[in-house]
């Protein structure tokens, strides 16, 4: 079964190109030979970063866990006028269509949209030796030039591709599985369930044909809230979206106002604290959190429920079904499921 590959179409790296080898401070000594004067040769050049266009490469995966790029430096001069060695440049393979552009300011610095290399930050220069400094009024010069340091920068690379064909489609309507029939395998994970795919994956079928698997769409406002916050209970919404505790917070309101049987059975509570005539979701789902985690035996110091804990348990129940059956809709009437065991 070929591997499944996740997408990574945009990463921000940092850059510094090598710097320049210092000039060296000499003087020619010779047998039978007098006042032989300075002979520092000069440093070499400090290596270019240079991007090519690998066609192998389809994703930008290895600049998500190497994110610094180094060039060698240049070599220091040496005595007899020797020159320092230039440094090798520094290649970094991306695949075709990758977009480089500054991190800060956000100009574009090149569009590798075919295979001509790119340097976009250079070495430095070498250093002079002190042979450079000897004039008729300074015969002995007694000191060289450091080499200059190389250019230095934060750059994002994107990845644009242009697909023959667009699969779109919200939550839980089948992508996945139409991904695994054209791939004649089960490369996309999929259950009956939405949410399952979390990120997009890179999906090989040959050499001509690469499809990707997306998450669900997530309209950018929704005319019911609640439609949003179910789908992050689900996990289709990423839980850096909301903070863990606070998304826990308005599941347990969720669950007292709809289901309370079921939770009181799940986390074996005899009663819940009444809700507030506010409504406030976040003030009545963290009594709720409390009330769970000091069920749990969830304390810190001071005896006060760890209910950031308490949250990350309560979702991770909620998404494997272990306090029943839900779906995206809120419930018209208030069914109770079959508390699980």
């Amino acid at each position: 079964m070929a591997a499944q590959t996740n997408f990574i179409d945009i990463a921000t790296i940092w850059l510094h190109a090598g710097k320049g080898g210092d000039g060296a401070v000499s003087f020619h000594r010779e047998k039978f030979v007098a006042a032989g004067g300075p002979d520092g040769g000069d440093g070499g050049r400090g290596g270019d970063i240079i991007f090519v266009v690998d066609d192998h490469l389809t994703t930008l995966m290895d600049f998500r866990y190497k994110r610094k790029y180094v060039a060698p430096e240049g070599g220091k001069g040496g005595a007899s006028l020797c020159h320092g060695k230039n440094a090798e440049n520094l290649v970094i393979k991306v695949p075709l269509g990758t977009v480089i552009k500054d991190a800060e300011s956000g100009l574009v610095i090149a569009d590798l949209s075919d295979h001509t290399p790119v340097t976009v930050a250079k070495g430095g220069r070498g250093g002079y030796g002190n042979a450079h400094f000897a004039t008729p009024t300074r015969q002995i010069p007694k000191f060289a030039k450091p080499g200059v340091p190389g250019e230095d920068i934060q750059v994002t690379l994107e990845l644009k591709l242009i697909a023959d064909v667009g699969l779109i489609g919200f939550p839980n309507v089948g992508k996945s599985t139409f991904i695994n029939k054209v791939a004649g395998r089960k490369t996309a994970k999929t259950e009956d369930r939405p949410g399952v795919t979390r990120s997009k994956q890179w999906v090989p079928i040959d050499r001509n044909l690469e499809l990707l698997d997306t998450p669900g769409i997530l309209w950018p406002k929704f005319d019911d809230q609640s439609v949003g916050m179910n789908l992050a209970y689900t996990g289709a919404v990423k839980d850096d979206i909301l903070d863990v505790e606070t998304l826990g917070c308005h599941l347990m309101a969720y669950l007292g106002e709809h289901y309370p049987d079921a939770l009181k059975a799940a986390y074996k509570l005899s009663t819940l604290p009444e809700r507030e005539a506010e409504k406030n979701d976040i003030a009545y789902g963290y009594r709720l959190l409390e009330a769970a985690g000091k069920k749990r035996g969830f304390l810190i110091s001071g005896g006060e429920v760890d209910t950031e804990r308490m949250a990350k348990i309560l979702l991770d129940e909620y998404r494997a079904g272990k306090l029943g059956r839900f779906t995206l809709e809120m419930p018209e009437e208030t069914e109770q499921p079959a508390a699980s065991e």
